[in-house]
């Protein structure tokens, strides 16, 4: 059994990344990740064996690749100590034991407040506007639209899969939170492939292109690339860089997600 503290302590927090829905996303360091056995040894972390983009670390020195000039790696928020400080943390729990029940216990217990919040606004605002409760099938409706806001997790917002024994990890977290829906993107196409594990059905990998402008991943259904070009069909760019109500990252049915470059 563990408790809010003991949980944190192990799997660091989860981001809320400004764009994204639901429940946020869990971010690695990324490229080489050069800064997590410094902050380990300030921090008398123990250094983790694994850390950093396996295939990321070598494109970010690919020029036109998609991770030449990594937003995760070289720009913004990523680039803060407090933050490279948390996904030290996280890669650190990626390698506890207890990391999965830890992952599990935080991310219900996100949901569950989050749910709560929302259902509650969307009654207030139901209630203001008609001045009478829901009915049975108003109510359903109403409980679909906060499953929307919530409903939704994206694993690494910066970094990847480290091996297949962490992406064992992530589809025993997805196996036992049946009530989200997983995203996962990632460059680790090979790896993915040959992991002979049936994959969890709430749980989708889209596999990203290499090179921007570039052809996409084949030998897998799901993918996404980058485009200079006005040809892109993620909704964020056309609605002030959030997803909104936009889901297709997340969809089974949309097979190509094309993001603008940034």
């Amino acid at each position: 059994m563990l408790n809010v503290k003991q949980a944190t302590d192990i799997a660091g927090t989860i981001g809320n990344p400004s764009k994204m829905p639901g429940l946020g996303s869990y971010g690695l360091p990324a490229a080489d990740a050069s800064f997590v056995p410094h902050i380990c040894t300030e921090r008398g972390w123990q250094v983790p064996s694994t850390f950093g983009c396996p295939i990321g670390s070598i494109l970010a020195n690919v020029k036109g690749s998609t991770c030449s000039g990594c937003y995760a790696d070289e720009r913004g928020n990523y680039t803060y100590p407090s933050v490279q400080i948390a996904q030290t943390k996280r890669v650190v729990g990626v390698h506890h034991p207890q990391w999965v029940d830890a992952m599990v216990f935080l991310l219900e217990r996100k949901f569950d407040k989050m749910y709560k919040e929302q259902l509650t606004d969307h009654l207030d605002f139901f209630f203001c506007n008609e001045e009478r409760m829901p009915n049975e099938s108003e109510m359903r409706d109403l409980e679909h639209l906060a499953n929307l806001e919530c409903a939704f997790f994206r694993w690494h917002d910066s970094g990847d899969v480290l091996g297949l024994w962490h992406l064992d990890k992530i589809y025993d977290v997805a196996e036992r939170t049946p009530f989200l829906r997983h995203w996962l993107p990632t460059r680790e196409t090979a790896l993915v492939v040959k992991n002979d594990r049936d994959k969890p059905s709430n749980l989708l990998i889209r596999h990203s292109a290499q090179m921007v402008d570039g052809p996409l991943p084949r030998r897998v259904t799901h993918v996404s690339g980058v485009t200079t070009t006005d040809d892109y069909s993620c909704h964020a760019p056309k609605n002030d860089n959030e997803c909104g109500s936009c889901r297709k990252c997340w969809d089974e049915d949309v097979e190509v997600v094309i993001y603008r470059k940034h």
